[in-house]
C-alpha cells in the first residue's frame, strides 16, 4: 500500500503491515516536505481469501433470514 498525504504521514506499507519507507525530517516529524523512493514488492499471484470466494452473499443471506424470522414470529392483531 502506498499512502500519500498532504497533511500527515506518507509511507509505503507491506502486505504484512511493516513500514517499508516513510518521510520524516531530522526531528522525526512526519509533517515535512520531501519525497521517498521505495521498492514495493507486487505479488503476481495475490493471496486468496474467503471473501474473494463468497463475497457479500453470507451477509445478505443472514439479513434475509432475519427478515423471514421476524415476519414469521411477529404477533398478529
Amino acid at each position: 500500500m502506498i499512502r500519500c498525504a498532504n497533511t500527515g504521514v506518507s509511507a509505503a506499507v507491506s502486505p504484512t503491515g511493516a513500514t517499508l519507507a516513510k518521510i520524516a525530517d531530522e526531528s522525526g516529524s512526519h509533517f515535512t516536505n520531501g519525497s521517498v523512493l521505495a521498492e514495493v514488492p507486487v505479488p503476481l499471484r495475490p493471496a486468496f481469501s474467503l471473501y474473494a470466494l463468497v463475497g457479500d452473499w453470507p451477509v445478505i443471506g443472514l439479513g434475509l433470514a432475519g427478515l423471514a424470522l421476524g415476519f414469521a414470529t411477529r404477533k398478529r392483531r
